[in-house]
């Protein structure tokens, strides 16, 4: 850090962090996570269901965790509110424990492995993010909203994407949900709205901040200043 023209960081957080690490810093920039445009389109799903979706390495224990919390506080409440919603959980490893939790659970579906989100998720459907404890951004986030999704994440899930939160075209399609009522009232509200008017507002989102167009734009930037970027 002491030699460095440049510190290029995730989040806030992150140059905090370095500032209460190292004392003085070089000036920094921030360049968000970026991720390629999904080769796939996903398959439609059933307009008469309510669908949740959480996708992540589920021996992670913030993961695990996250799924847990969801369970204890949301799960029972919106399956009142929305009968017939079902709620899948993919990721690796899941532990023998966790297996036993998800199968006691009416309405969950676990996927312990798959080859793409792709394959997981469907049209429609909502992508939860109740990430308890963690650090850096968390990648399925722009994942999700490069698939079309709406997201209802923690402060922890959407820790560094403030610039999405401020754009207005995030409304009622991301939302900050700490409380099990937060997540309760967003999929209501996504339940009830145009789903093809969400998922055209979560791409465009994902590709105005999380795309490699950003990333290179943000870049060039750094690399090439005032010089021609190709």
């Amino acid at each position: 850090v002491r030699f460095s023209d440049l510190c290029i960081l995730l989040t806030a957080r992150d140059s905090k962090r370095l500032q209460e690490l190292y004392g003085g810093l070089p000036d920094t920039i921030r360049i968000p996570i970026c991720l390629p445009e999904p080769e796939n389109e996903l398959r439609p799903g059933d307009p008469g269901t309510v669908h949740l979706f959480f996708l992540g390495s589920l021996w992670y224990e913030s993961n695990v965790k996250a799924v847990e919390w969801f369970l204890d506080y949301v799960w029972q409440p919106l399956q009142k509110a929305i009968p017939g919603t079902v709620f899948t959980v993919a990721g690796s490893r899941p532990s023998e424990d966790l297996r036993c939790r998800l199968s006691r659970e009416t309405g969950v579906v676990l996927i312990p492995d798959f080859d793409s989100p792709s394959s997981i998720l469907e049209r429609g459907g909502v992508f939860v993010a109740p990430i308890l404890v963690g650090a850096g951004m968390k990648v399925k986030v722009a994942e999700a909203l490069s698939y079309g999704l709406p997201v209802a994440g923690s402060s922890e899930a959407l820790e560094g994407y403030g610039e999405l939160l401020s754009d207005p075209l995030s409304e009622g399609v991301v939302a900050r949900a700490d409380r099990p009522q937060d997540y309760l009232e967003f999929i209501r509200r996504v339940a009830g709205a145009d789903p093809e008017l969400i998922r055209s507002r979560a791409f465009t989102l994902y590709k105005k901040y999380y795309s490699y167009a950003r990333c290179v734009e943000e870049l060039g930037r750094v690399l090439l200043p005032g010089g021609e970027q190709s």
